[in-house]
């Protein structure tokens, strides 16, 4: 996975955060298998509050 670089440091270390988290998702290292069905928690600071 590759995501553009930002213009600070602050932004760079939040992307690569973000990136590990989607790619653990995708392995399968985060979250708990429940019949084929994955159950997992989305840390609040990734996500989009209603407007």
């Amino acid at each position: 996975m590759r995501l553009l670089s930002g213009v600070s440091s602050t932004d760079v270390e939040q992307r690569k955060l973000f990136s590990e988290w989607v790619l653990g998702v995708g392995d399968a290292e985060i979250g708990d298998s429940n019949n084929g069905d994955l159950e997992l928690d989305i840390p609040s600071d990734l996500l989009i509050p209603n407007s």
